[in-house]
């Protein structure tokens, strides 16, 4: 899906049970690795369960950036408290401020 236009590139029906990313990545990928380079999106974007160590390693084998929401297990609420009292913050652009750290998967 193209985020603020709302155009669907592609649909693909799963059964209920099959939603997650790794049900759906087979299909994301081969529709990706279809198109020629130069028409390929500039990153690729999905809620958590996209967030897997083998969808960002082949997102990472064909060079493509990806954005997924992370889940709040127990360690990544740890590491976000633990970066609200660093003092080391930097302007982002248009008013808002980030912290980079690192969390090992």
């Amino acid at each position: 899906m193209v985020a603020n236009i709302r155009l669907m590139l592609d649909v693909e029906v799963q059964p209920g049970n099959q939603n997650a990313g790794k049900h759906t990545a087979p299909g994301l990928w081969t529709f990706i690795e279809g198109l020629a380079k130069n028409r390929r999106p500039e990153f690729i974007r999905g809620d958590c369960s996209f967030g897997t160590d083998e969808i960002m390693t082949k997102a990472e084998a064909i060079k493509l950036p990806y954005l997924f929401k992370l889940k709040q297990s127990k360690n990544v609420k740890k590491l976000i408290s633990d970066c609200a009292w660093r003092s080391d913050w930097c302007y982002a652009g248009q008013k808002w401020q980030g912290i980079e750290s690192k969390l090992q998967l």
